[in-house]
């Protein structure tokens, strides 16, 4: 299944081939750019290898085509929030991601529903205030 992923500011894409482009910054101010797998729940990534990066530690992620910084600023400064165009579903989403390193998870939002993905699927569950799917 074809994703596209968007900033919920500028409205540009940020997949390029098999992975979504973020800028990202550490709390310490290192910056690189960070490549995420697109398929909702798998939490791979592509760095350089002198960015690095701690668990625990929470980064900040930016669009790299506007420079806005994609923080959830109406739920947690802890997670991110870009927006995914589901093409065979013909469907918009909103995605938050915990911009915890190390923190797996993610949820998929449509209207007053949530899917959530991975193994700390419950950190920021009640913060949503929705239905699971």
């Amino acid at each position: 299944m074809k994703n596209d992923y968007i900033c919920p500011h500028c409205k540009g894409m940020l997949n390029v081939e098999h992975n979504i482009c973020f800028s990202a910054k550490t709390k310490s101010g290192k910056v690189g750019l960070i490549y995420l797998n697109p398929e909702v729940g798998n939490y791979s990534l592509i760095k350089h290898p002198t960015f690095e990066i701690k668990d625990g530690e929470q980064l900040e992620f930016y669009c790299p085509i506007c420079n806005i910084n994609l923080e959830s600023t109406e739920l947690s400064s802890k997670l991110a929030k870009i927006l995914q165009f589901d093409i065979q579903d013909n469907a918009e989403y909103e995605i938050l991601f915990s911009k915890v390193a190390g923190e797996k998870c993610t949820y998929k939002l449509k209207g007053n529903k949530v899917i959530p993905f991975g193994e700390h699927q419950s950190k920021y569950l009640s913060l949503l205030k929705f239905g699971t799917i």
